[in-house]
């Protein structure tokens, strides 16, 4: 198979994953922001560190303000949780 194929394939997956999952009316900053947080909490299993959010691979290139725009936008859709206070910076899967 084509390896465009594949790839074709693979969005098209992706897709319907996101519409399952009931993200699909996310940003992709949201996207990459999420998909962060599951990795960096073993999907759920701890919480996850703003400060690590910034270095990770995935949201490393993202400004500062669009990642907090993001994580805002994460938490009113009721997908993402802040623990603690504003400025603890510890975030969990909802």
């Amino acid at each position: 198979m084509a390896i465009r194929k594949i790839y074709a394939d693979l969005l098209q997956i992706t897709k319907s994953m996101e519409a399952d999952l009931g993200l699909d009316g996310l940003t992709h900053t949201d996207q990459q922001v999420l998909s962060t947080i599951v990795l960096l909490s073993n999907d759920g299993q701890s919480e996850a560190l703003l400060q690590d959010l910034k270095v990770h691979a995935l949201t490393k290139n993202i400004p500062t303000p669009s990642l907090y725009r993001s994580l805002k936008n994460l938490i009113e859709r009721g997908i993402v949780l802040r623990v603690g206070n504003e400025r603890s910076g510890i975030y969990r899967l909802a």
